[in-house]
């Protein structure tokens, strides 16, 4: 004996738009994570091995705040908060204008001040 469908046939297509709609989001979700650990583990080498330059402080802790952000910008992108993307665009920007500001330091920093210890 068949029994009945709670839903109707509308409500049953618009749960599995739905569906579709938040495999992107949750793709998004597991990319921050990648990226949390990812951009976390290497602050925790940069800090690590290189204690005792402003350069590579600058880095870790940059580096550090990107990883956290990614965290909770995916606990955001999971609850669904509507905060969630905002923040992994603009700690992508931010993580961005980090590295793009080393680029040209570091070049700096090896040819005015060959030898430094703070390149």
């Amino acid at each position: 004996m068949s029994e009945a469908h709670p839903l109707t046939s509308d409500q049953r297509q618009t749960l599995e738009q739905a569906a579709e709609r938040a495999k992107a989001f949750t793709g998004a979700a597991k990319v921050a994570a990648f990226n949390g650990w990812s951009i976390g583990f290497f602050a925790a080498v940069t800090l690590l091995f290189d204690i005792f330059s402003l350069t590579a402080l600058v880095l870790g802790v940059g580096m550090a705040v990107v990883a956290r952000n990614e965290f909770k910008s995916r606990a955001r992108i999971l609850t669904p908060n509507p905060t969630g993307p905002e923040l992994l665009w603009r700690n992508q920007v931010g993580f961005m204008a980090l590295i793009i500001l080393y680029c040209p330091w570091s070049m700096y920093v090896t040819t005015a001040r060959p030898g430094s210890a703070d390149g």
